[in-house]
């Protein structure tokens, strides 16, 4: 277990609605002849409370029995179709099933998004089944069960907000099924740290925050960097917190591994991480999730430090 906090997942008594889909492989995972691509729709339940969530995906031709699946975190202009396009050549490329949430401004606000909902109002932790993260593990059964997939693990990638939601869903979730994690270009970070105040640390959050570190440095988590990512542009969060991290979005990716990592070497916890970047890329997705892909599935070679 990563965390202190009780684990018990959301029930499934919400209807579900499928907004659009089309006819996709059997049970048995036969071979689809033609991409397939389109938009489903879930019920966010009475303890979210917000509506109807899109789920973008993309089925490249083959045989899905044999493809891993993939989901894809937009960043604050919440364009999940946009990511899914950025992604299409390369599921065609390795076989790969993609899968992207659309979380709308007008549903999720920008903390409830990158933050998780993690704290309740009263600043309390959540019930884990009322924050945003639980919805992953919600759509992934849900959209193995509407297009009849055998998947039993997923591996998720988020860019720039969608990164800050990556790292953060690691750092306070338990997923069951999670396998795989990239946060790419994530503009801030909240680090595991019992001496800053949440958003940025976690002090006074945990009875045992060492279990938190423990779990969360053994997990199989990539940051992904551009080396150009090195605006200080409107979009990037300027507190005088966040400049304690770096004063750029490259900067402060490297700040939160290096300080991880030796704190896990400090501790003698196993730590799973690792430090990639993207040579040349900015602050761009139609960039970054091709590499990702290529990291994660083609074995590139992308340069790395740890």
């Amino acid at each position: 277990m990563k965390i202190s906090f009780s684990k018990s997942f959301l029930a499934f008594g919400a209807a579900f609605l499928v907004m659009f889909t089309s006819a996709c492989m059997n049970s048995s995972g036969e071979r689809n002849a033609d991409p397939k691509q389109g938009i489903l729709s879930l019920d966010s339940g009475p303890l979210l409370n917000k509506g109807e969530i899109k789920i973008h995906y993309y089925l490249p031709a083959g045989k899905t029995a044999d493809m891993q699946l993939q989901f894809v975190m937009h960043g604050a202009g919440r364009n999940a179709d946009d990511y899914l396009e950025g992604w299409k050549a390369r599921a065609d490329e390795y076989g790969l099933i993609i899968i992207a949430p659309e979380l709308t401004k007008e549903s999720f606000s920008s903390e409830e998004y990158i933050g998780g909902r993690f704290l309740a109002p009263e600043g309390d932790i959540a019930d884990p089944a009322s924050t945003t993260f639980s919805l992953i593990d919600r759509i992934f059964e849900f959209v193995r069960d509407e297009l009849k997939l055998q998947n039993r693990t997923y591996n998720i990638y988020g860019h720039s907000a969608g990164g800050q939601f990556t790292h953060r869903f690691m750092q306070f979730y338990a997923s069951p099924y999670v396998d795989k994690a990239v946060a790419a270009n994530a503009g801030w970070y909240t680090f595991p740290d019992d001496e800053a105040e949440y958003p940025y640390g976690i002090k006074g959050l945990f009875h045992d925050s060492d279990s938190l570190r423990k779990g969360f440095y053994s997990d199989n988590l990539t940051i992904l960097l551009g080396t150009a990512d090195t605006i200080r542009d409107k979009d990037l969060r300027q507190t005088p917190e966040a400049d304690l991290q770096g004063l750029t979005r490259l900067e402060r990716g490297e700040q939160f591994f290096d300080y991880n990592k030796a704190r896990a070497e400090e501790t003698g916890f196993q730590f799973g991480w690792q430090k990639v970047y993207v040579p040349g890329s900015g602050h761009d997705h139609t960039i970054m999730s091709p590499a990702a892909a290529d990291f994660l599935y083609g074995q590139m070679g992308l340069p790395e430090m740890r």
